[in-house]
C-alpha cells in the first residue's frame, strides 16, 4: 500500500511594490504671447521626480500640423 503525505509549509515570496508614477512639472513659463501671423520661438522645460525624460507634443489648435523641433535633455 502506498501512502502519500502532503505537508503544507509556510513559504516567503518576495513582492516588490513600486511607488506610483509621479507627474512631471513644467519649469518654464506657462504663457507665451505673440501677434497674429508671427512666429514664436520658445523653450519648454520640465523635470520628472521619477527620473523619466519628459517629452512634449502639440495636441490642439490649428498649428499642431506645423513642424516643430524638439530635443531631449536630462534636467
Amino acid at each position: 500500500m502506498l501512502r502519500l503525505y502532503i505537508f503544507l509549509l509556510p513559504i516567503a515570496i518576495p513582492i516588490q511594490i513600486s511607488p506610483p508614477n509621479d507627474f512631471p512639472t513644467i519649469t518654464s513659463s506657462s504663457t507665451a504671447n505673440l501677434n497674429e501671423n508671427k512666429t514664436l520661438v520658445t523653450t519648454i522645460t520640465a523635470t520628472d521626480p521619477d527620473g523619466d525624460i519628459p517629452t512634449f507634443a502639440i495636441t490642439g489648435g490649428s498649428d499642431r500640423r506645423h513642424r516643430y523641433r524638439h530635443s531631449h535633455r536630462n534636467h
